[in-house]
């Protein structure tokens, strides 16, 4: 297994520490009045969230990132998402698939961003995901985000199965039963119809 390197391991200290202060003084009625207000509110399903933006009206729903392949150092995480303008969660027609990699090497898709989805061993879906950032600094791996639009219905399809595979590019993965709990997570917040005041 591979060392963390010590800007990872840094980058997760101080989200350990946000996340625990969160945690700890964000209880209702616990922040000062004008720091609860400038919260956006928040609600979670599994790992699945939906977090509501007041001044652009809209809210947020994803899933909490799943690291699909390698690792932190090496590896991909997905991050399905979208957006549902107004103060109540509705259905999407589409989602965004997101993918984030981190590599050590280089860019993994600089050229070839092809993807392929697989339930079963059928191709479920095929397209070709946009490069939406590539961030490269001297010693900290290389960031891409690469994301795809897919149909909902394809997307509660492909939860609905097992054996699900993904290849972007070059690289393969399965994802597993906790990966495809936390999509349901999402397909559960999604039919909750939740609504924010």
């Amino acid at each position: 297994m591979k060392a963390i390197k010590p800007t990872v391991k840094f980058l997760l200290s101080i989200f350990s520490l946000l996340a625990w202060a969160t945690f700890c003084f964000a209880q209702e009625g616990n922040l000062p009045r004008n720091l609860s207000q400038s919260l956006a509110p928040e609600k979670v399903i599994g790992k699945a969230s939906a977090t509501f933006f007041r001044k652009r009206n809209q809210i947020t729903v994803q899933v909490m990132p799943l690291q699909v392949y390698g690792d932190l150092n090496d590896g991909i995480v997905m991050v399905p998402n979208y957006i549902s303008w107004g103060k109540k969660i509705i259905a999407p027609k589409w989602i965004d698939l997101e993918f984030i990699s981190y590599s050590e090497k280089g860019p993994l898709f600089l050229h070839d961003r092809q993807l392929l989805i697989y339930l079963e061993d059928k191709i479920l879906y095929s397209g070709r995901l946009k490069l939406s950032l590539l961030k490269r600094s001297s010693g900290t791996p290389t960031t891409e985000v690469i994301s795809q639009r897919i149909p909902y219905s394809q997307f509660v399809q492909l939860t609905d199965g097992a054996g699900v595979k993904i290849k972007i590019g070059k690289i393969e993965f399965t994802l597993t039963q906790e990966h495809l709990e936390s999509l349901r997570d999402l397909i559960r917040i999604t039919d909750a119809a939740i609504s924010f005041q």
